[in-house]
């Protein structure tokens, strides 16, 4: 073969190569750009989705089950968060979560105006809808070595 024909032969390949090495990487960010994570503020008697005032947790799950694959941000506001928190890490446990613990005044703490009231009384602690005996032994045996 002519050198100069082996020469440019080597030539065009290795920028055939070198495109399809670029398009693939330039494909690949794309491929794994991570999705926008669902935020939840988390308060003592009620979560905030979507400036939406939820205080029964099988509604907070149903709400979310329009967004089945994203991860999910807890956001632990104020004191006496523990049985909430616990219940809805619990709860979207097949989820990638992020509990964080944002300062009181951070925007994701920012609670909403109940857009409903209940209208009787209830005995139970709000959050409604967990069941505190399973989320118990769930974090019991999560913490076992």
């Amino acid at each position: 073969m002519n050198p100069l024909w082996h020469r440019i032969a080597w030539i065009g390949t290795v920028a055939t190569g070198a495109g399809a090495l670029l398009l693939g990487v330039a494909a690949l960010p794309a491929a794994q750009a991570p999705r926008d994570e669902v935020s939840i503020a988390v308060f003592a008697d009620h979560y905030v989705l979507a400036d939406r005032s939820i205080d029964d947790l099988n509604v907070l799950e149903t709400t979310l089950q329009a967004a089945p694959d994203r991860p999910i941000q807890l956001n632990q506001c104020g004191s006496g968060t523990a049985r909430a928190l616990k219940a809805a890490a619990h709860r979207f446990r097949n989820r990638p979560i992020d509990i964080r613990s944002p300062a009181a005044e951070a925007p994701q703490c920012a609670d909403a105006v109940p857009t409903m009231r209940r209208v009787f009384e209830t005995t139970k602690p709000l959050p409604l809808g967990i069941d505190d005996a399973t989320v118990e032994r769930y974090w019991d045996d999560s913490l076992q070595p």
